[in-house]
């Protein structure tokens, strides 16, 4: 036990600082909108700052992709005889930093919002302040001659990282410039598809246009389908990076045509139903529930039907053991106890979207899912019998900062939005109570055990 608490211990300030910078750029996400910049340089270096955060993501999931192998060396290497209690100075300093970067970015923002054009003067204070909550936080991890230590071991890592966010943004420009025509495409299939069934559709390849009289939708930039496309890239080039020990190449590599082809095609019946969904059933269910929802179904439901495919049709014969050693980063096959651990969690949340999917800004089929959910923990029951429970100060630590996070990062309701009372008010009354019982069941006593049952 002292053990445990002393791993938990051990991880507990990195994990805390790491999840500030996480809160961070979330909450900045949502401050730092593409404005009107007009023309000009500036304005064009302006209007890219949004995207600054999703090649940062894909920078540090490729670093932490390629060190993975030796990442509790890297680990040791960075944490070495550190016990400065310092670390919480540069914590402090790092949240006086975002804030600083907080209040300019409002300010030049909403000036810009108002007509009054940014300045170079304004956007490289916006980037010095920026650097400066990264280097503060990069402090608070552990002193500099560690992270220089790590520079001159990795610098190849750190390369290939930066070369993958400059591909992310290079195709960020792309796509703003090139979307029109995928989304003509796009719109096309989509109206070739409806046509059957519904002959008053109706499309404006101009404005991107396509709807029945009872609902008109707009193809805009992210539903043109490159978002999808870079998506599953991505997914399936981290699949055949982590399973080229497992997989027939070159015929692996299939796998990239075939899922940015099938997301494609996918993206249009997303749009045809959509249309489809508001003509026949709810125009409200069509653009509250199933337009947010119908996206990440096709995304998962692609991803998971390669993964089957590959794991079918292109993984290479069992390793016998004299030879496994010499494989370089063959995957381990999972545990028996694989399934009763991360199908719950996996139900759930499966569930949770269809439900969302089909509801009009009130998920009535929650209930569904928690049913689902406590379905397959009956189905497994025996195998958690021999799980052992113990309480980790670390982690509940890391549970109530989380859950702070969560709750500051939590937009307002507009008025008259989410107001649950009323939704459960027009219900009868077993309905809203079942309902209500469902969902605390699902809040309080569900979501705990299988998201525990996950990470293990």
């Amino acid at each position: 036990m002292s053990a445990t608490l002393s791993s938990a211990a051990g991880i507990g300030r990195p994990a805390l600082v790491a999840l500030v910078l996480v809160a961070e750029m979330l909450h900045l996400s949502l401050l730092v909108e593409s404005p009107d910049a007009g023309s000009g340089l500036l304005a064009a270096a302006l209007a890219q700052l949004p995207v600054l955060g999703t090649v940062a993501v894909v920078a540090a999931g490729a670093l932490l992709l390629l060190l993975s192998p030796r990442a509790a060396d890297l680990v040791r290497l960075l944490q070495a005889a550190d016990a400065r209690p310092v670390w919480r100075l540069w914590l402090v300093a790092n949240l006086v930093a975002y804030a600083a970067l907080v209040s300019h970015t409002v300010s030049m923002f909403g000036a810009q919002r108002a007509g009054d054009p940014a300045s170079a003067s304004d956007l490289a204070a916006w980037l010095a302040l920026a650097t400066l909550v990264v280097g503060t936080w990069a402090l608070a991890i552990a002193p500099s001659e560690r992270w220089l230590a790590f520079a001159r071991r990795e610098w190849p890592a750190l390369l290939v990282a930066l070369g993958a966010g400059a591909l992310t943004f290079g195709a960020s420009l792309l796509a703003q410039s090139y979307w029109r025509p995928l989304a003509r495409g796009t719109l096309d299939l989509a109206y070739r598809m409806l046509r059957p069934f519904y002959p008053q559709v109706e499309r404006e390849p101009v404005s991107g246009m396509i709807g029945t009289p009872k609902l008109i939708v707009e193809i805009a930039p992210s539903c043109s389908g490159y978002e999808g496309i870079a998506l599953i890239t991505v997914f399936t080039a981290v699949y055949l990076w982590l399973f080229r020990g497992c997989l027939r190449f070159p015929h692996a590599l299939l796998l990239l045509p075939v899922g940015i082809v099938t997301i494609w095609l996918a993206n249009a019946v997303r749009i045809a139903a959509l249309v489809a969904v508001g003509t026949s059933i709810s125009p409200a269910i069509a653009v509250q529930g199933f337009h947010s929802q119908a996206g990440w179904i096709a995304f998962t439901t692609i991803a998971l039907g390669l993964l089957f495919v590959a794991h079918k049709l292109l993984r290479l014969p069992e390793v016998e053991p004299a030879v496994q050693s010499e494989v370089v980063h063959t995957v381990r096959h999972p545990p028996e106890s694989a399934p009763a651990l991360l199908l719950p969690q996996l139900v759930l949340l499966g569930m949770s979207v269809i439900a969302a999917a089909f509801s009009a800004g009130f998920a009535y089929l929650y209930p569904l899912a928690i049913l689902a959910a406590v379905a397959v923990l009956i189905r497994y029951r025996e195998h958690y019998g021999a799980l052992t429970w113990t309480v980790s100060p670390a982690a509940v630590g890391i549970g109530i900062a989380v859950f702070a996070m969560w709750m500051a990062l939590e937009p307002a309701p507009a008025a008259g939005d989410g107001d649950l009372g009323a939704r459960l008010a027009s219900l009868p009354l077993w309905i809203a109570a079942l309902w209500l019982v469902c969902r605390l069941v699902g809040s309080v006593l569900l979501v705990p055990v299988v998201e525990e049952l996950a990470f293990r």
